[in-house]
């Protein structure tokens, strides 16, 4: 297995037994990814150890403003956070993306869940990295926090995927037909979720 790691470190995982050199020509083959991912991680890097001027949330980048209470908030149109780098920050960002997005998700949810005749169960924001939602058997939906960065259309997109489910458990022809038919623009969100994945990930944002 090959990956770059956010420390900008190139892994290298080998069966047993395989020896070093028959890696060499798949390091070759990839060299252009790979100096992608460490220009990437390096900018990461970079950005975790100065202080966000600006975030994103909901499509908008929000100004970063000093917070005189130590206290991070969102109000006003900003985000107020103490001082220190992104890195020291982030899990007060964190935090603050669950407490904003978790209210604007449920009521996204109900809202969307009410046009197609079903209910969801509770909506939760998690720190997932991997994928930007979830739906348990019970309805229950969960949202990574990585999706209140996009925009309105791309967040629904993401809570309509789940809702779908709640018709076809599982990623079927059936599935995909109904969520294509429930989200006209499917392939443009998809393509603006990737770019903000990007973006979380060059600002540093990314959790891991």
């Amino acid at each position: 297995m090959l990956r770059v790691t956010p420390e900008a470190v190139v892994e290298v995982r080998l069966p047993l037994g395989l020896r070093e050199e028959a890696v060499r020509p798949a390091l070759e083959k990839h060299a252009p990814w790979i100096r992608q991912r460490l220009e990437a991680a390096e900018a990461g890097l970079a950005a975790r150890a100065a202080r966000p001027l600006s975030l994103p949330f909901l499509g908008r980048e929000v100004p970063v403003r000093p917070a005189l209470d130590g206290r991070a908030a969102h109000r006003d149109g900003a985000f107020f956070l103490p001082e220190g780098s992104l890195s020291e920050l982030l899990p007060a960002i964190l935090a603050l993306y669950k407490a904003e997005g978790e209210p604007y998700l449920r009521q996204r949810a109900a809202k969307l869940a009410a046009r197609f005749g079903t209910r969801a169960g509770r909506v939760r924001v998690t720190r997932a990295e991997g994928r930007w939602g979830s739906c348990s058997g019970k309805g229950d939906l969960c949202f990574s926090w990585r999706l209140l960065a996009a925009s309105p259309a791309a967040v629904d997109s993401v809570v309509i995927h789940e809702l779908t489910h709640l018709a076809h458990f599982d990623h079927s022809a059936a599935f995909r037909a109904l969520e294509r038919a429930r989200v006209p623009d499917l392939d443009a969100c998809r393509e603006e979720l990737r770019r903000v994945d990007e973006d979380l990930r060059a600002r540093g944002l990314r959790a891991r």
